[in-house]
Order: structure tokens, then sequence, then C-alpha cells
């Protein structure tokens, strides 16, 4: 049974939890930069909603958490681009399968904050859809790369 206070999440916000969560272990310095980062390529609603929900998840390590598919509590919350990213399932796979989360289930937020750490001391990479973004851009700069020294 889900507690009214638990908090609904879909799988590419998890991304921006760990973003802001591992930043915030960091130092201060680098977790300001997550939240400004966040806030230009989001919103400032949304950036701050995402650092309250880490602050939350750090506070009270067994309040639950919710993975879900469809609209959480991040893009209910005056998100700006809710029509054209929270309806893509696509990224939410990627974060949940890297994770090793189910989607429907509910997790502590203890629970949630661990795999995080894990997936960074695993893989140097804040989050799974970042990391695929990297490899992404890297395979890209090379494919150029390649094409320019052809010239």
């Amino acid at each position: 049974m889900v507690e009214k206070s638990a908090i609904r999440l879909r799988g590419h916000h998890l991304d921006v939890i760990a973003i802001h969560y591992l930043k915030g272990l960091e130092s201060r310095t680098e977790r300001a930069k997550a939240i400004l980062y966040n806030s230009l390529f989001n919103g400032p609603q949304i950036a701050l909603k995402a650092r309250s929900i880490v602050d939350s998840m750090e506070s009270d390590l067994n309040l639950q958490v919710q993975i879900i598919g469809g609209l959480d509590d991040i893009c209910l919350h005056e998100c700006p681009r809710k029509e054209e990213s929270c309806n893509r399932i696509e990224d939410d796979e990627v974060t949940l399968d890297g994770y090793g989360l189910e989607c429907g289930r509910i997790y502590s937020s203890g629970e949630l904050l661990e795999v995080i750490r894990i997936y960074k001391e695993k893989t140097g990479s804040d989050s799974p859809r970042k990391r695929l973004l990297e490899r992404v851009a890297k395979a890209y700069l090379e494919k150029r790369l390649m094409e320019e020294n052809k010239r």
C-alpha cells in the first residue's frame, strides 16, 4: 500500500534526482551548479522541486518512493516540457534498466539513494541516461573526426 506522503517518480526523473543528490554530496558549489544547470534546462520550479525531493529523501531514508510510468510529482509541478519529454518512455527504460529498478514498485528513499551511489561507483557516471548520452556524443565526435581526417 502506498502512503499518501509517498513520492511518485518516473524513470527519467531519477536521473535528475541522482545528479542533485550526487552533486550535493560533493560540495555546496557542486550542489549549486546542479540546481543552476537544471534551472536553465528545465526551469527554476523544476530544479527546486527536484532539490526538495532529494532533501526529503535524505532526511527520511524510509520515505516511500513509487516508480511510475506516467506523470509524476516533478512533471505535475509546472514542468515546461511536460508534453515533449514526460511522455517518452524510452528515457524511463534506459534509467530503470541501468539502475535495475522496476516500474510500479515502491522503494524506500534509502534504497534508491544506495542504488544511485553504487551505480556511480561502478560506472563513474551520475546516471544511466547521462552515461548513454556521453557514449552517443563520444561516438558522434569520433565519427566526425574520422570524416575530417579523410579530407
